[in-house]
């Protein structure tokens, strides 16, 4: 502790928010919080969801820095508000009390909140190719914004599941690479328009099965089919399947599109009591890679802190009504 710095305080018996999820949308909503003078403790299971990627792009200032690098980083940020708490803890259950507020629970371990803000993003389901493990997060990944400038100058696949937009996905995906290859889902059979404006794009269709893929240190370099046939590919870019974490099915939140929590996201609402970023049970609140398929680590953290000060205000207005 340096000196003049006001020592650190107990463990209060109530927080006012408990913050579920350590990665780029809590660690923001925890700083936001601590910054609001709001006595927080920030629960992170220690299992990120881009453990398996070398960098995180597109954070003003950060850009390019480790995953690893980016949590110790923000971690020691928090360090400086004596009223923040973080522990290591896989949460299990957030529970309504009857006298009002929350009771989170880790194992055996219990703590008190007025509100708490879930930002424990999704569970990827990857895609059912062999090898996919090896390649994940380096090669194989969702967001060319995230990934195709590293990338920009190697062929790239591109996994279809439908035809939705084909034109403009192409052309959406050819920024990033030189060429395209069109792989085929599992169960997926393009029509024969779709065909066409895959041959006039000059974009060669792969419909057989893939049965391999080919590199070196977690960098693919090609793709063999079933059929005998093989690609030249850098990147693969995928829509997989996404499913909410296990505490979000356990609250029992209101979800869209089956994976994501449902919440407001208007931010130009003018009413002060707006429910921006409220789930479905009041007093629980939801940001960042949970609430939608659009994902990014800078989004995430600007929906952390939006969220965060949601919380501040919804603390006022409570205290106000009294």
């Amino acid at each position: 502790m340096r000196t003049g710095e006001p020592a650190r305080p107990s463990v209060p018996d109530v927080y006012d928010a408990i913050v579920v999820g350590g990665g780029p949308a809590g660690l923001a909503a925890t700083q936001q919080l601590a910054r609001g003078c709001a006595p927080t403790l920030l629960l992170d299971a220690g299992v990120p969801r881009n453990a398996d990627a070398d960098y995180v792009n597109g954070s003003l200032g950060l850009d390019g820095i480790a995953p690893t690098a980016f949590r110790e980083r923000a971690r020691a940020d928090l360090e400086r508000y004596p009223h923040v708490e973080v522990a290591e803890a896989w949460v299990e259950r957030v529970d309504p009390l009857r006298a009002g507020g929350f009771r989170v629970s880790a194992g055996d371990r219990t703590w008190r909140a007025r509100r708490v803000l879930l930002t424990t993003g999704v569970v990827d389901v990857r895609p059912a190719i062999p090898g996919v493990d090896g390649y994940w997060g380096t090669s194989i990944v969702q967001c060319p914004f995230c990934h195709g400038w590293e990338a920009r100058a190697e062929p790239a696949a591109v996994v279809l599941e439908d035809e939705t937009m084909l034109p403009e996905m192409l052309r959406f995906y050819s920024r990033w690479a030189p060429s395209l290859v069109a792989v085929t889902a599992p169960g997926f059979d393009p029509s024969r328009r779709a065909r066409q404006v895959l041959a006039a794009a000059g974009v060669p269709l792969h419909t057989s099965a893939v049965v391999a893929l080919h590199g070196a240190d977690r960098r693919l370099r090609e793709v063999e089919f079933e059929d005998g046939r093989r690609a030249r590919v850098g990147t693969m870019y995928v829509h997989n399947e996404q499913q909410p974490a296990d505490l979000v099915k356990n609250v029992g939140l209101a979800l869209e599109f089956g994976a994501y929590v449902a919440v407001v996201k208007d931010y130009a609402l003018p009413d002060p009591t707006a429910p921006l970023f409220r789930t479905s049970v009041p007093g629980v609140y939801a940001a960042g890679d949970a609430t939608s398929m659009v994902q990014a680590a800078q989004l995430a953290a600007f929906e952390g802190a939006l969220a965060a000060r949601r919380i501040i205000l919804d603390l006022a207005l409570e205290a106000g009504a009294r």
